[in-house]
């Protein structure tokens, strides 16, 4: 037997307003630039550190300005030591976000770094995929701020079924 007790409610469409996405727009970028970015010890959207470079290319890297196409190209901030992949820091810098209230949706991304991030990828430096969209410790940092803004939305009180045997 079923027994039902409490209002019913009904959960807010959309779940999340324009000032909630943004907030969680905010934190979610600024804390994957710093996972994934970090001059010290970068993690790869599947939280594993990245793999240390061969040899010539950490040379060159090291010396503080390496070759990309047939030019040298400066390694800017500071990375020349990291194993992060930021050279002039494009990717880092040109990381964007959008979000979408009708789909209660945050999207992550880079408008015109495809080739690079499937470059990265082949070399087993992941940024993102499928697989792994981005790094699980963003996603704890976001979850405090996204659980309290879940309760402030979410209907007060609540309702209880419970499922019993049939007599």
């Amino acid at each position: 037997m079923a027994k039902e007790t409490g209002k019913r409610f009904k959960i807010p469409t959309p779940l999340f307003d324009t000032k909630s996405l943004s907030l969680f727009e905010a934190i979610i970028v600024n804390e994957y630039r710093k996972i994934t970015f970090d001059k010290s010890n970068p993690k790869m959207a599947d939280g594993r550190s990245f793999p240390k470079y061969s040899k010539g290319y950490a040379k060159q890297k090291k010396s503080g300005s390496i070759s990309v196409m047939g030019g040298k190209t400066s390694v800017q901030g500071g990375y020349e030591n990291s194993t992060a992949p930021v050279v002039r820091g494009d990717l880092m810098l040109d990381t964007d976000s959008s979000f979408s209230v009708r789909d209660n949706a945050i999207y992550i991304g880079w408008v015109s770094h495809a080739n690079k991030l499937e470059w990265l990828r082949k070399n087993k430096r992941i940024l993102t995929s499928r697989q792994y969209p981005i790094n699980p410790n963003v996603i704890k940092k976001v979850m405090p701020s996204f659980n309290k803004e879940l309760k402030r939305r979410m209907p007060k009180g609540k309702h209880t079924i419970t499922i019993g045997k049939k007599k």
